[in-house]
């Protein structure tokens, strides 16, 4: 916008009798000649000479956040009204440039937040915690349990346990043999024997 706006004073130049500039020929014509000319509070006068052939300017709106019809976007050269064309033929390209560039940019960016809320919408968690903290440790749970893989065997009061006993606490069993160790489930220990008795037969 800044760009499109430049020279920033809202001026237009009318025809300068050969058709350059753009504007009508004729209206300088009404002003050729000598003319008193009195300020606004009437302390000053002063003698103004128009020569045929000067350049004249007529107001033009310049900014194009308010060119009669509201916010234009893009800032490019299109938004110019016939008569009212003040760009140059560089600054049209210029501007052209950069109004497309900033469109893109707009419309990338839209695309993005779109995607952004789409997938946010479509992926977001539904989860909503029920009941209010307790103030009690997991592990000091009365009941606390875990899962533990366990083998059924009808040779044996209680399940045989098909993982290593030395790294599970045994706050996480579900039953207690009052005679025996957990390790005596502990079939990987067998496992271990098995295969170390098979190596040294091997040998």
């Amino acid at each position: 916008y800044t760009w499109a706006g430049f020279t920033f004073d809202n001026l237009c130049a009318n025809g300068d009798g050969e058709g350059n500039a753009g504007g009508d020929d004729d209206e300088l014509a009404d002003y050729v000649g000598s003319w008193e000319v009195t300020s606004v509070d009437g302390s000053r006068n002063a003698e103004v000479t128009v020569a045929e052939g000067e350049p004249s300017y007529r107001f033009c709106q310049q900014s194009l956040y308010w060119y009669g019809k509201g916010f234009n976007f893009p800032a490019i050269p299109y938004w110019q009204t016939e008569g009212q064309k003040w760009m140059s033929e560089e600054q049209e390209q210029v501007t052209s440039v950069y109004g497309w560039t900033s469109f893109v940019l707009v419309v990338a960016v839209c695309i993005f937040i779109l995607k952004r809320s789409v997938y946010n919408f479509i992926y977001r968690s539904h989860y909503e915690a029920c009941g209010e903290d307790q103030g009690i440790d997991f592990s000091e749970v009365a009941t606390i349990s875990s899962y533990i893989p366990e083998v059924q065997s009808d040779l044996f009061p209680y399940p045989l346990l098909a993982v290593d006993t030395d790294d599970v606490d045994e706050e996480l069993y579900e039953w207690k043999d009052p005679d025996k160790p957990y390790s005596y489930y502990d079939i990987t220990r067998d496992a271990c024997e098995v295969l170390s008795g098979a190596e040294s037969v091997s040998k």
